[in-house]
């Protein structure tokens, strides 16, 4: 298969030491202004903006060797082992339920995260869609594989799986990269305006986050508020 594993010299790795660069002005400019709801939105929305655009582009030079096993109602990569997020995406998510869902609901999806810990996402439901597609987390718009049965049994691919091209569900490392990128790049501006962002787990953050009070406007103020959750799974780096 074709990885994304550029040497220093390779357009690739510039054009995705650009692309860290570009999502670190963005975060820094778009908090820097606004440290409002609106503005976590935006930086968000930014982001799934900047990797389809990046996506598209390097599609061109590195385009997928197969086609992609993923599709409507295919939920195995919700339900390996805990989902591994940016804090930006978790707090854009929230404000989605929280708009979208009434208490009733709220309270029964704090009740599918309690129960489910750090497996299968609790924002999964039976019919395997999920009860927030719109708003889901960048990692999640990226990963992909190209085999169905193999995705079912071990899990999707991770970034340092589909680049290495180890693992045994291989999928198009081009959106993943990509995704740690910007992800990175966005930590690395956020941290100049004295906010903290560490990936952690989905389930344990939305449960922070949908019942603690106040969490957004003490995470933009800089404090760690999901301090002691599930770090960054080791196998995947940073761009």
């Amino acid at each position: 298969m074709r990885h994304v594993n550029p040497t220093e010299d390779d357009p690739t790795a510039a054009f995705l030491r650009r692309l860290h660069q570009l999502s670190a002005e963005m975060a820094q400019r778009t908090i820097g202004q606004s440290r409002t709801p609106d503005g976590l939105l935006a930086l968000a929305e930014g982001m799934a903006e900047l990797a389809d655009v990046a996506t598209a582009r390097l599609t061109v030079v590195l385009p997928p060797e197969r086609h992609s096993a993923c599709g409507r109602g295919c939920a195995h990569c919700c339900k390996h082992g805990g989902v591994m997020v940016d804090p930006v995406s978790v707090l854009a998510l929230t404000l989605t339920l929280t708009g979208q869902y009434d208490p009733v609901d709220l309270a029964g999806i704090m009740l599918r995260l309690s129960a489910s810990a750090a497996g299968a996402c609790a924002l999964v439901d039976a019919h395997d869609s999920c009860l927030a597609y719109v708003a889901r987390p960048l990692t999640c718009r990226v990963v992909n594989s190209y085999d169905d049965e193999t995705c079912r049994q071990f899990g999707p691919p991770t970034v340092a799986q589909v680049a290495g091209g180890e693992g045994v569900a291989l999928g198009y490392p081009v959106p993943l990269a990509i995704a740690a990128a910007i992800v990175a790049g966005v930590a690395q501006g956020l941290a100049t305006c004295g906010i903290l962002c560490a990936p952690v787990e989905l389930n344990a953050a939305l449960r922070v986050a949908l019942s603690e009070p106040d969490v957004l406007e003490r995470w933009l103020a800089g404090e760690d508020v999901f301090a002691g959750l599930v770090p960054l799974a080791p196998d995947v780096p940073s761009a």
